[in-house]
């Protein structure tokens, strides 16, 4: 863990060495198989949107199982489109295309928070069918009123849009396409720019039926771009705006304004008898908490908030807690200079990992690690950076102790998370340009993160359109994936010798033909598991005829990438 000993030093030294003082590296990690799973739907031309996206295959922003099954998901594309998916046989079915339920359903053309932004079920879709989404509408000429909008003197609203929070019903929740009813919750008018908008839809998945705070939604959003120079006043530190907030309703409830939803009793200002304060605030001072999620055995919420110029970072969401923005960026004022022992710091929480904007510039979020596929992970909140795509993790208990510290100099180690697919060194940055033929446009990977229930990990993008999951430490030459290096994997090798495609299974070197080379790979790594070979590496003599048979260049033997 960081414990940054040098900050009382570092309060008397210039502002420049000081900041470098609290600018942390990344350290190096372990390194993980990727595989591929599934591809969505290829939706470009759907119409006008942000030219930075126009050409994005599918725009992929969240995927979420359904009912605690694993092989059940809704995944939706930001132009629209909610998926229903099979994994376990590909099977993907258009469930609802929302912008075909709302005229002034808008993607684009400017912005980057426009569009289908998110899709939730809730925790009893199987019995009731409800689920939500948060979609954009243009804001003009729209006849609808919405219930939020920036406090004070905050800018012109009318060239902006409204930001949704929609109830759906299904009729059949076992349907693969949707019928039924739905209903608006929350309007909220959001200035033009496109930016910080509501984000994410939670329901804290480790609660049932009886348990205080069930059935509870969380709204995370950011701050509308309002608290960037020159857009007005700013929102964030005000408990009269819904920007730069994470709200918390009751989505059966009925006392709220508009009566469409409850207010939790015990939220922070519900009960304070002033009336300059929203009942709906759980907590406050986010620039954009861009995502929510919940550790699957711990229960601890997190939230990850994307940084304006110096710092991404990782907090723990508490009820009332104020995180700082737009008076301070991670662990520096606003400007960029160093807290000084002159700064009160005991009202703000602080970021319990972090990262600069030398190793990227969003934060995407992010879950604690809790299946079995890769259990050097475990415990692991893994994260990344949406543009760069580079993956990062941090050790949950060494954040859980950075929080009981509640020092501002204090955080978690974090680490960079390597990738391999079928023994070749990978990027998400290299996987995504190399699906779209040598081309990353705007140099954004559009990174996005799901888990199930299992603990198991997915990667998503909104540029190709594939669904990936971390699966295993990649051992050379253990073609079948048993952490085993054996007689099994050449009997893998052997019955796929000559197979060409984007992925054999037994292609050692990463160069898509499983050939002589891939046999070398395997034999110098037999045995490896941690305990010795009790017998020889086989030789392939049968195989070399088959090769010759086949007309297959022998000269691949020994040749790598």
């Amino acid at each position: 863990m960081k414990r940054l000993s040098a900050v009382i030093t570092a309060l008397a030294l210039s502002p420049a060495l000081a900041q470098a003082q609290v600018d942390d590296p990344i350290l190096p990690g372990i390194t993980v198989e990727i595989a591929n799973v599934l591809r969505l739907p290829d939706t470009r031309g759907m119409g006008p949107e942000d030219g930075r996206s126009g050409n994005n295959y599918a725009r992929i922003n969240f995927l979420q199982e359904i009912d605690d099954n694993p092989n059940d998901w809704f995944i939706n594309d930001l132009r629209g489109q909610v998926y229903r998916v099979e994994p376990s046989t590909g099977s993907i079915t258009e469930y609802l295309d929302v912008g075909d339920e709302f005229s002034r359903f808008i993607i684009g053309p400017g912005g980057l928070s426009t569009g289908l932004i998110a899709i939730t079920p809730h925790p009893e879709f199987a019995s009731n069918g409800k689920f939500y989404t948060i979609h954009e509408e243009s804001a003009s000429g729209n006849p609808a009123t919405p219930d939020f909008q920036a406090a004070a003197n905050a800018g012109n609203l009318n060239n902006g849009q409204h930001g949704v929070v929609t109830e759906w019903t299904a009729s059949d929740p076992t349907a693969s396409v949707f019928s039924g009813t739905h209903r608006e919750l929350i309007r909220v008018a959001q200035p033009a720019g496109n930016l910080h908008n509501l984000g994410d839809i939670g329901f804290d998945p480790l609660l049932s039926p009886g348990d205080e705070g069930y059935g509870l939604m969380y709204l995370a959003g950011g701050d509308g771009g309002y608290d960037a120079a020159g857009k007005g006043s700013r929102q964030a530190q005000r408990l009269d705006s819904v920007f730069g907030k994470l709200l918390r309703i009751d989505p059966d409830g009925d006392n709220s304004s508009n009566g469409q939803y409850g207010v939790p009793s015990d939220n922070p200002f519900a009960n304070d008898g002033d009336s300059d304060t929203l009942a709906e605030i759980y907590a406050y001072g986010f620039r954009n908490q861009h995502r929510i999620s919940w550790d699957l055995q711990t229960g601890v919420m997190i939230g990850t908030d994307i940084g304006e110029s110096r710092t991404e970072e990782v907090n723990f969401p508490k009820i009332g807690g104020n995180y700082g923005w737009s008076e301070y960026e991670g662990v520096l004022h606003r400007d960029g200079s160093p807290i000084t022992r002159d700064d009160d710091t005991s009202e703000f929480e602080w970021p319990v990992a972090k990262y600069d904007h030398g190793d990227g510039f969003a934060i995407a979020g992010g879950f604690v690690y809790r299946g079995t596929l890769v259990p050097e992970l475990t415990g692991k909140f893994i994260y990344g950076d949406i543009v760069n795509g580079r993956i990062y993790y941090s050790d949950l208990d060494e954040m859980l102790a950075a929080d009981a510290d509640g020092s501002f100099s204090t955080s978690a180690d974090v680490y960079e998370l390597f990738l391999t697919q079928d023994g070749e060194s990978v990027s998400i940055a290299s996987l995504v340009t190399e699906e779209r033929g040598g081309e990353l446009p705007n140099n954004r990977v559009d990174l996005r993160f799901g888990q199930t229930s299992d603990g198991e990990f997915y990667l998503t993008t909104k540029q190709d359109g594939w669904v990936r999951q971390l699966t295993s430490a990649s051992m050379a030459g253990d073609y079948n994936r048993d952490g085993v290096v054996d007689a099994a994997d050449y009997t893998l090798w052997r019955d796929t010798l000559g197979q060409a495609g984007s992925a054999p299974a037994a292609d050692g070197d990463g160069d898509k033909v499983v050939t002589l080379a891939d046999y070398d790979v395997w034999r110098n790594a037999y045995g490896q598991s941690g305990a010795a070979p009790t017998t020889a590496a086989p030789e392939p003599a049968a195989a070399l005829l088959c090769l010759a048979a086949l007309g297959l260049p022998l000269a691949r033997r020994g040749r790598g990438r």
